[in-house]
């Protein structure tokens, strides 16, 4: 068993209903011929044979792949774009696991944007003012309160989530809005459970498809500034919370850190990692799903079933409930 402090990469997963999410240009692409996809497709093959987290229902959706190329499935597809939009799509029906993802992007091209499907907009991978931290605030009865929309790197997000975590440190209570959080890095999933939890609790670990190659996911033993053990916690979650955003969820939920209000979150818990073939004019980003979380208090985790919140209500009522339930908690 191998620890580590971050993890090298996670899948930062959007979704908007059921929209389909690319990191990729948005630009439009040229059209590109059936040698080109079939390579593309092996390009596929190769990823899931060699990566997929569960190595025994890898040829199953090789077949699947494979036999919806040679029937022609893709053959009326243009673009690099909607080529890759299609296999992405039957991957995730096929299979139930949001985490795969397919996407042609031009050499060079900046891919920490992603794209909703049928927009011509890009949305940014980073936010340099407020890495997905916003509204960070007292509510009345100092009870603090912040929304986080994504899980920034380590890198990128750490100095943010310290100035939060330094902002509301005098706390009674403590609400952490995650009802539009996309997912992201567990690295910094693991630093903000830190100001929560006592130092050195096994909060989550990854198991790649070789069981024995692990990564250990503990509360860090050092912070910046005080933590935060002896206070509610309550999470707000909706039906768009998705990936690491319910892997805090999740985690604290099940260490009895924390009360889940709102809608039941996504269901997706599988890692990924990413592949990239180039092509000549093109690359291919080959997103698979490579390794699972399991919780060491269930023995599992929330992939498809999503985080059951502990309190059930609508997601735009969960602020309103999570604060009407702190004044009778504290009989204030």
């Amino acid at each position: 068993m191998k620890t580590q402090a971050t993890i090298t990469l996670i899948l930062v997963l959007l979704i908007q209903g059921s929209q389909i999410v690319f990191a990729q240009s948005c630009d439009p692409v040229p059209e590109f011929d059936k040698k080109t996809k079939a390579a593309v497709i092996d390009s596929i093959v190769y990823s899931i044979n060699n990566k997929y987290v569960f190595p025994e229902k890898s040829q199953e959706i090789i077949d699947y792949l494979k036999n919806r190329f040679q029937k022609g499935a893709y053959n009326h597809f243009n673009s690099r774009m909607m080529f890759a939009q299609q296999i992405t799509a039957d991957l995730r029906s096929h299979t139930d696991d949001l985490h795969f993802n397919i996407a042609a992007v031009r050499p060079g091209a900046e891919t920490g944007s992603v794209c909703p499907t049928g927009t011509s907009s890009c949305v940014p991978k980073s936010n340099d003012t407020d890495n997905g931290f916003k509204s960070v605030k007292y509510l009345p009865d100092k009870v603090g309160y912040f929304e986080l929309t994504v899980f920034m790197n380590t890198d990128v997000g750490e100095k943010t989530a310290v100035k939060t975590m330094e902002t509301l440190s005098d706390s009674e209570a403590l609400i952490i809005d995650l009802r539009n959080n996309i997912g992201g890095d567990l690295g910094l999933v693991q630093f903000l459970a830190s100001y929560l939890m006592e130092p050195g609790v096994e909060l989550i670990t990854t198991h790649r498809r070789n069981s024995d190659d692990t990564d250990v996911f503990s509360s860090l033993k050092e912070i910046h500034g005080k933590r935060m053990t002896d206070i509610p916690v309550y999470i707000l979650t909706s039906h768009l919370t998705a990936s690491s955003g319910e892997a805090f969820a999740y985690i604290l939920k099940h260490h009895g850190r924390a009360k889940i209000i709102g809608e039941k979150t996504v269901g997706t818990a599988h890692c990924a990692e990413i592949d990239v073939f180039q092509f000549g004019d093109f690359n291919l980003d080959v997103r698979i799903p490579t390794y699972k979380p399991v919780h060491p208090k269930t023995g599992g985790n929330w992939e498809d079933e999503g985080v059951v919140p502990d309190v059930m209500v609508a997601a735009d009522e969960a602020l309103e409930y999570a604060q009407k339930e702190i004044r009778m908690s504290m009989n204030w």
